[in-house]
């Protein structure tokens, strides 16, 4: 997977965390990745991976990058989480674990 979708199909899962991609996450989520054929191709493989794979995925990629990168995906993940307007208490809970456990345990 391209390190953009790597990055995309973390997006896609915090996306999901509530139990559904909004549209405007969907937006977001195009923009973000440039155009909408990476974003059905992200999609398609989020949809055929289980809980497990999805989380074996993510914790790989999380391992590759540096600190100052996963400070921006946290940015990354607040404009996500805010892209629908109602940043939920499981995407406020998402964005602390992912916090505490990427970025204070690098």
């Amino acid at each position: 997977m391209l390190e953009n979708g790597k990055l995309g199909y973390l997006m896609m899962y915090a996306a999901h965390i509530d139990l559904g991609l909004h549209q405007n996450e969907k937006d977001y989520l195009n923009i973000m990745l440039g155009n909408e054929q990476s974003l059905n191709h992200i999609l398609e493989e989020f949809k055929i991976d289980d809980e497990y794979e999805r989380i074996t995925k993510i914790e790989a990629y999380i391992s590759e990058i540096s600190p100052n990168e996963k400070e921006r995906i946290v940015l990354q993940l607040k404009n996500l989480f805010d892209s629908d307007t109602n940043f939920s208490l499981i995407e406020r809970a998402f964005l602390f674990i992912f916090e505490r456990f990427s970025i204070h345990n690098s």
